[in-house]
């Protein structure tokens, strides 16, 4: 499993066939700001399972958004999230999230 935080964001990633890549973003889904997938690579991965964290502390406090994409097919796609409040337009996201991802074929 390749694990995938928020500084990878920009950058561009290579997993073969059948490996996993775990993609953990912070979020304080308490204050309604949450991580909300744009793109999630379809063509080329499968999402396999998305997790929401509690707050640990409390209201206020952050937690982490989990997600795992398995690699199915060779191609190159990209998963792009927003960070922001799900009932308002996604122009105003406050983080953008993009990891290109390339599956080399056989």
């Amino acid at each position: 499993m390749v694990t995938a935080e928020e500084n990878a964001s920009g950058q561009s990633m290579t997993l073969p066939v059948g490996e996993t890549l775990e993609l953990r973003l912070p979020e304080n889904p308490t204050t309604g700001y949450r991580w909300s997938v744009v793109e999630n690579g379809a063509d080329v991965l499968t999402p396999v399972e998305e997790q929401r964290g509690a707050p640990a502390d409390g209201p206020g406090a952050p937690a982490t958004h989990r997600w795992l994409f398995r690699a199915e097919r060779a191609g190159r796609t990209t998963i792009e999230l927003v960070h922001h409040r799900p009932w308002e337009d996604t122009a105003g996201a406050t983080r953008r999230f993009t990891l290109e991802v390339e599956v080399p074929g056989s």
